[in-house]
């Protein structure tokens, strides 16, 4: 088995898992006896590649918590193609869980626990799904955020103490690959990050490139459709003169 961030190796690694780990939700983790995996998706940077990481968890018949960041610079939550692919993602059967900038909400004037209580409660009722559980952003770069009551916290202890806590971030596995941690580990919480992941296993500049391209995309495809649009209106503005 080779180790890398390929798509393939990921299938390998939560194959692995599941020949004796059961795969579930937070809220699912006091009720469960025996080993488990808590697999945990952060939306950073795009969510079509989220979308294709929902796609592969489902074929692989796993289920995931994939946490939505309100305040990302790369995708716009509330427009339509986006709550169009996160609808897509709870029909394949996975949740949604909000992830929170820390440093975002600092500089608001308005209590932490408010503020994240009524952003849940709004998301909730648009994209129609309940969401339990949250996450906060580079929790290392920011002072820790007490939740509003009823909901779980991801980085809460229960969550990465008492179970094992791995994660991919910036492609480094800090004891090792993912792939020789099944036996070792009867409960984990595992974070992946969808954008990290690829067909060819690229590199993390690479992949950072690859999301700043698609963004680059997108806004070539607005300069088009505005000036097809000014063509159209110039031309009636043309014919009425005439």
């Amino acid at each position: 088995m080779s180790c890398n961030f390929s798509i393939s190796h990921y299938q390998e690694i939560i194959r692995n898992f599941q020949k004796d780990h059961q795969f579930i939700f937070f809220d699912q983790a006091k009720k469960t006896q025996g080993r488990f995996v808590i697999l945990r998706h952060d939306i950073d940077y795009s969510l079509k590649k989220a979308l294709k990481m929902a796609q592969i968890d489902k074929s692989l018949n796993i289920k995931a918590t994939f946490f939505i960041l309100i305040s990302c610079p790369y995708y716009n939550l509330f427009e339509i193609k986006s709550l169009a692919i996160i609808k897509q993602i709870c029909l394949l059967g996975h949740q949604i869980g909000l992830h929170y900038d820390g440093a975002m909400i600092e500089n608001l004037n308005i209590s932490p626990q408010i503020f994240l209580k009524n952003t849940v409660k709004y998301l909730e009722k648009i994209i129609q799904t309940k969401i339990a559980v949250l996450a906060q952003h580079n929790p290392a770069e920011t002072k820790k955020i007490i939740l509003p009551t009823g909901y779980l916290d991801a980085y809460s202890t229960q969550f990465t103490h008492n179970i094992k806590y791995l994660s991919d971030s910036c492609q480094k596995w800090h004891d090792g690959c993912l792939c020789r941690m099944s036996e070792k580990y009867p409960q984990l919480q595992i974070l992946i990050h969808p954008y990290l992941w690829s067909e060819k296993s690229l590199k993390l500049d690479q992949l950072r490139r690859q999301v700043t391209k698609e963004k680059i995309q997108e806004f070539k495809d607005w300069e088009r459709f505005f000036k097809k649009m000014n063509i159209q209106r110039n031309r009636q503005i043309s014919s009425k003169l005439a």
